[in-house]
């Protein structure tokens, strides 16, 4: 009925459902036989993003940066970072998927867990933690 994705067989009722877009994409089936004829929707909504719970900004290549999948597609990203007590350590209005656990300054900040709060324009606001452990 909305959204996007490609049904392999609509006769199948095993049938697989693939490329489905970011958002709500609702499904309506009909089903006929001798006894009537009854219909039903199905509502899959696609989370457009993957969201990291911990980064380790250790300079291995891995994890080193708090990476958002998805978050690519947009602009004007507004991430800020809060402490344990909610006071502000990071803060930037273009987040381009490259915060290493750092004060706007630069310096480290300590193994813990911090909040985000991450404004995405035309999608509304994500919170959340974020675990940073440098080791």
């Amino acid at each position: 009925v909305t959204g996007s994705g490609t049904i392999s067989d609509p006769e199948d009722p095993l049938s697989e459902v693939s490329g489905l877009g970011s958002g709500e994409n609702i499904f309506r089936w009909t089903v006929s036989n001798k006894c009537g004829t009854s219909s039903d929707e199905v509502i899959v909504f696609v989370n457009p993003f993957m969201v990291p719970n911990g980064i380790s900004p250790n300079g291995d290549g891995k994890n080193d940066a708090f990476h958002i999948t998805g978050l690519e597609n947009y602009r004007e990203v507004s991430l800020k970072i809060l402490n344990r007590w909610g006071a502000l350590v990071f803060e930037t209005n273009d987040y381009r998927n490259d915060w290493k656990g750092t004060r706007n300054t630069g310096e480290k900040l300590a193994d813990d867990t911090y909040y985000y709060v991450l404004k995405i324009p035309e999608m509304g606001t994500l919170t959340g933690f974020i675990t940073v452990i440098s080791r």
